[in-house]
């Protein structure tokens, strides 16, 4: 499913304040969604919300790639041998492998 959300909303996102409140559209100014607490009035958190909707929409590729890149180069690490530093490097490797599993939605 997220590849069809991918495919539907150009990017990158931006935020955009309208009569009802802070909206997320897309590259080509389409609705996304909306930021507001249902009462007509603007909120003073509703546009750093939008704005972190934003932020984590725009970076989600780069940071995918980069989690993957690093997963793959760690895994090659040294095998946990008492050495504090492999099995560091194994931590951080689940760390990754968290993360990647949250970007993906599984």
């Amino acid at each position: 499913m997220s590849n069809e959300i991918d495919r539907a909303t150009a990017r990158p996102w931006k935020t955009l304040l309208c009569q009802s409140g802070w909206h997320v559209v897309d590259a080509d100014n389409r609705f996304v969604a909306a930021m507001t607490d249902g009462t007509g009035q603007v909120g003073a958190t509703d546009e750093s919300r939008a704005a972190l909707i934003v932020r984590a929409v725009n970076a989600h590729d780069a940071l995918v790639e980069a989690c993957e890149a690093a997963s793959a180069i760690m895994s090659h690490a040294p095998g946990c041998l008492g050495d504090p530093l492999p099995c560091a490097a194994c931590k951080c490797i689940d760390q990754l492998d968290a993360a990647l599993a949250l970007a993906r939605g599984n």
